[in-house]
């Protein structure tokens, strides 16, 4: 009869173990490199699919560094197989509901994205504009211009905190289809809605900059007596003379 001493059991014992863990090891190690292999290969499709979409589609290839594309990417992270591309009509069409940017982020999108983005991208810049105005006080800058015979009034907001960001632009097409001018009056009015919008108190205006044509002029001076601000008028040799 074979006896086997307690110090041989240990020894085949740990032997079997070592090799179990052994085994393990290798599978573990072949798991991973699948893995490795597999993100690598998706990596590489994605990387194919971003640039075959920016070829076809004709898109600068410096988009591809844009803050708003690396959101894009972040964001599409987190959706599930029910997400659904939003059609154009979705994307550029008419909006009919008035929603607001908390309703965007908690997922109970309806209407159109046009106007959605539109609205908060002006709501996001007033914020940004304002937010500061009571240090640096806010400043005006309005201008006409005719692009394809569509005559059009435009006019931005800066403060010393914020570069200018555009606020308005009119379309006056309608207006002068009924027999109206873009006189002064009109300027103003469209002006002084903007104005009070931003600074209802009338305490944050400081300056306002238009440029050289008499009925802009007059509208500036309006201005001036309006909100007792400064205005700056921009001659066609860039020099400037205040009222």
């Amino acid at each position: 009869m074979l006896f086997v001493s307690e110090s041989q059991s240990n020894a085949a014992s740990s032997l079997a173990t070592s090799k179990k863990a052994y085994q393990m090891s290798i599978q573990a190690g072949m798991e991973h490199v699948c893995q490795t292999d597999i993100r690598h290969s998706n990596n590489s499709i994605l990387e194919m699919a971003i640039a075959d979409f920016f070829h076809c589609e004709n898109i600068p290839d410096c988009v591809v560094e844009s803050v708003r594309f690396k959101q894009l990417l972040e964001k599409a992270r987190y959706v599930g197989s029910d997400f659904k591309i939003p059609s154009r009509k979705k994307i550029g069409g008419k909006f009919f509901f008035l929603l607001s940017f908390i309703i965007i982020l908690t997922n109970k999108l309806s209407g159109n994205l046009l106007d959605i983005n539109f609205q908060a991208i002006y709501d996001s810049n007033k914020r940004l504009t304002t937010e500061n105005a009571k240090w640096f006080g806010l400043s005006w800058i309005g201008d006409g211009a005719t692009i394809k015979r569509m005559p059009l009034l435009n006019m931005l907001a800066m403060c010393g905190s914020k570069p200018p960001a555009v606020i308005a632009i009119l379309d006056c097409t309608g207006h002068m289809v009924d027999g109206g001018k873009i006189d002064a009056e009109f300027i103003m009015s469209f002006f002084k809605a903007k104005v009070d919008e931003f600074d209802p108190g009338k305490t944050l205006t400081d300056t306002s900059f238009f440029d050289g044509a008499a009925n802009v002029q007059k509208a500036g001076q309006y201005f001036v007596h309006t909100f007792h601000g400064q205005c700056v008028s921009m001659e066609e040799n860039m020099s400037c003379h205040y009222l």
